[in-house]
C-alpha cells in the first residue's frame, strides 16, 4: 500500500536537504513550498488551460510569475491571484505578452535552463542552492540569494555566456538585503 510513497518521501528528503543548506533556511524554504503550491494550484483553478504553461518561483514570499499569454488581461490576472495567496509579501509579474510560445520555443527554453543549471552547479565556487533558474523566450530570469555583489556578478557572468540566453534578468536579492523577511508559514 506504501509503494507509491517512496518518491514522494525521497523527495521530501532531497528538499529538506537543500533547504538546510541554502540561505534562506528550512522553515522559510517549507513557506515558500506551500505559498507556491497554493499559488500554482490557485491558477489552475482560475483557468486551467490558460495558466498551465506559467512557471512560478518563491523565495521568502516573494513571488515571481514567468511565462508568455497571448493577452495583457491574463497576465494582470495571473498576478492577481498571486496576491490572493496568504503568506505572499511581494508579487514580480515577468509575464511576457507577446504571444503563447511553441513547443519547440519551450523545449529549447527547458535545455537553456538545464544547460545554465547545470553550469551553476559545476563552478563550486558559487552558492548553487541558493539560485533558481527560469528561461522564458531566451531570457534567463535568477531568482535566490547571494553572499555578495561579488558572486551575484560572478553567477550573472556564468549564466550570461550560457549558449541559448539572450540576457539575465536578476530578481536575486543579497543576503542583508532589507526586503528580506524570516516569517512563520503562511495562514491556513
Amino acid at each position: 500500500a506504501l509503494t507509491g510513497c517512496g518518491p514522494a518521501l525521497l523527495a521530501g528528503v532531497t528538499s529538506a536537504g537543500v533547504a538546510s543548506q541554502q540561505e534562506r533556511g528550512a522553515v522559510s524554504a517549507a513557506s515558500d513550498i506551500e505559498i507556491n503550491t497554493r499559488l500554482d494550484a490557485a491558477l489552475l483553478r482560475a483557468d486551467a488551460r490558460k495558466y498551465a504553461g506559467l512557471s512560478t518561483d518563491v523565495s521568502e514570499g516573494r513571488v515571481t510569475l514567468f511565462g508568455a499569454l497571448n493577452d495583457p488581461v491574463d497576465a494582470v490576472r495571473a498576478e492577481a491571484i498571486a496576491w490572493s495567496v496568504p503568506g505572499v509579501s511581494s508579487v514580480s509579474n515577468e509575464i511576457e505578452t507577446t504571444g503563447a510560445r511553441s513547443a519547440a520555443h519551450i523545449l529549447k527554453d527547458v535545455r537553456t535552463a538545464n544547460t545554465a543549471r547545470l553550469q551553476l552547479l559545476n563552478n563550486t565556487s558559487l552558492g548553487s542552492v541558493n539560485y533558481s533558474i527560469t528561461v522564458i523566450n531566451d531570457t534567463l530570469h535568477l531568482t535566490g540569494i547571494a553572499e555578495s555583489t561579488e558572486e551575484l556578478q560572478q553567477v550573472t557572468t556564468l549564466l550570461r555566456n550560457v549558449n541559448g540566453v539572450e540576457r539575465v534578468v536578476s530578481h536575486a536579492l543579497l543576503v542583508d538585503d532589507p526586503r528580506r523577511r524570516t516569517t512563520a508559514a503562511p495562514e491556513a
